[in-house]
């Protein structure tokens, strides 16, 4: 048994370097004998490569092993879109904490997850086994309850002398194992981080191992993966845990016998050394009209040897139908280190009604994938959406916002909307505006105009809190967006500033009293730092 864990855990080590890792420059220093001097010799039969096969499922904490590194290997595999939440940020801003749950799948170029370091380690055991872990702050309260024995390792700083912090090193490592949870507290702060087995650690950090977000410069900077595989010993010689002021302690959930779901005994018997993601043409905050068309891919990435075959089939969801040329399930045969991808369009019906439509039943060999809502309302038609890319911002007379949402929509698009001050706007969606209190995500009155603009989920800031758990502030970008729509923003909650996306990557904005073309990214790129900021889109307010 031993040994098979052995395996297990060496393997997800080899993975976990290969996916972190480019593949070797093939060598061209090496001497090649001249043709004429050169023995002849055969080329060899290509060797068919080695079928797949199936782990076999083992028992007990084995079991839960099998488990929990499948898990975490998947979300290792994704990391590339897996950011620090930087807005999480509760010691210095006391906003209400955004304890996001998603699955490996979920993180797509299309949608990067933000976790921080007890949040990947809630999200890899509620994926697992549906288990939520304890937040910091409880399980390093010396009162803990520990009847069912999971913390098997505790020490308090302010209880121990200094002459036992290298007994307690020792002990820390003697005491761990695949699947624990180390939790201690440091300056204030908490960290937590996932122990994989071998002397590896896996946890979420900043990239820059600080709090570097800068509200006053107004910039997001987290482009850059969060995920860290180190050592033990790294994390001990870098950081003296076992500080006076410290609390250090080691969570052990298999302790309480824990199952893994259906779902992971999927991942951990077919989708192994699998990297799986699900696209859309239409992404979060984009807008399809009722009888439009979306197009969804699902691509599997082989990142093991052996080739794979593998069924992908989906159901399609009230009010909307699937067409493609190929009947289900759709197979897809995958060699050892490539990609294949199968695309299909879903259609809404022509009567479909406005709103979000889940879209979360598309499975590869039977393993639910993540859910991709449709978001139905209706949209600028393409001739429109076409006049706004082409749109020379020199041929207007816009001298501030409110001249230029009206200009660009009645002149160019022919389309009469109330005129309105952004400001008004902002007022309207988010309650206590105007104050120097943080502000909840916009509640749009029924009876406003804005409220059939505005874009659900579409909003954020820096004094912008949350919608409630599950909910959180993201960063706009321009797959986000379609032409035509007003992005509202305030710099301290009283005034507002507004830009129309023309598409393609640009805007039209007001600097300097004149309307200009602006990179949309960099617009966009400056939203978190405001003090709020919104997505409006007057085309679904039109009939």
């Amino acid at each position: 048994m031993k040994k098979r864990l052995a395996a297990c855990v060496f393997a997800f080590l080899f993975l976990l370097s290969a996916c972190g890792k480019k593949a070797p420059e093939p060598e061209t220093d090496a001497p090649v004998p001249e043709p004429e001097t050169a023995a002849a010799e055969e080329t060899p039969a290509p060797q068919p490569e080695a079928p797949y096969e199936e782990p076999e499922l083992l028992s007990g904490r084995e079991l839960q092993k099998q488990a929990l590194l499948a898990t975490a290997r998947a979300y290792y595999c994704h990391r590339s879109n897996i950011q620090y939440d930087q807005l999480m940020m509760d010691r210095i801003e006391r906003k209400q904490p955004r304890y996001e749950f998603d699955v490996p799948e979920a993180a797509t170029f299309q949608k990067d997850l933000y976790f921080e370091c007890g949040v990947f380690c809630r999200n890899v055991y509620l994926t697992a086994f549906g288990y939520e872990t304890p937040k910091a702050g409880v399980i390093l309260d010396p009162l803990y309850n520990n009847e069912a024995g999971e913390r098997v390792f505790y020490w308090n700083g302010a209880d121990e002398g200094a002459e036992d912090k290298d007994v307690a090193k020792a002990t820390l490592k003697l005491t761990l194992q695949t699947g624990d949870i180390i939790y201690y507290n440091y300056v204030e702060n908490n960290h937590v981080m996932l122990y994989i087995g071998d002397g590896e650690i896996m946890h979420c950090t900043f990239a820059s191992g600080g709090g570097d977000y800068d509200y006053a410069a107004a910039h997001d900077k987290t482009e850059t993966t969060a995920l860290f595989l180190t050592t033990i010993d790294d994390v001990l010689a870098k950081r003296d845990l076992f500080d006076e002021k410290n609390k250090v302690c080691i969570l052990r959930p298999f302790e309480l016998g824990l199952t893994p779901n259906e779902d992971t005994l999927i991942r951990v018997k077919k989708l192994q050394d699998l990297l799986i993601t699900k696209t859309t043409s239409a992404p979060k905050g984009v807008s399809v009209s009722p009888g439009g068309e979306v197009e969804i891919t699902v691509t599997v990435r082989n990142l093991g040897k052996p080739a794979r075959k593998l069924a992908v089939e989906d159901i399609a969801p009230p009010h909307t139908r699937i067409v493609s040329d190929e009947p289900m399930p759709w197979t897809l045969e995958i060699p050892g280190g490539e990609s294949r991808r199968v695309k299909y369009t879903v259609k809404t019906d022509d009567d479909c009604p406005a709103g979000l439509i889940p879209f979360n039943n598309t499975r590869v060999e039977g393993m639910r994938i993540n859910d991709t809502p449709i978001y139905v309302a209706n949209t600028l038609p393409q001739d429109k959406q076409d006049a706004l890319k082409s749109l020379s911002v020199s041929a207007l007379s816009a001298t501030n916002e409110k001249d230029l949402i009206a200009e660009i929509y009645s002149k160019t698009l022919g389309i009469e909307i109330p005129a309105f001050e952004p400001a008004e706007a902002l007022s309207a969606l988010f309650k206590n505006f105007n104050t120097e209190f943080n502000i909840t995500a916009p509640e749009p009155d029924p009876a406003s105009v804005f409220s059939k603009w505005y874009v659900s989920e579409m909003y954020g800031g820096q004094n912008c809190g949350t919608a409630g758990e599950g909910k959180r502030a993201r960063n706009v970008r321009n797959h986000n967006l379609v032409p035509g729509d007003i992005v509202l923003f305030s710099r301290d909650g009283k005034s507002g500033n507004a830009f129309v996306y023309l598409g393609e990557g640009e805007a039209a904005a007001i600097v300097s009293e004149k309307a200009v073309r602006a990179d949309s990214a960099q617009l966009l790129d400056k939203l978190l730092g405001q003090f709020c900021f919104c997505v409006l889109r007057p085309s679904m307010g039109q009939r």
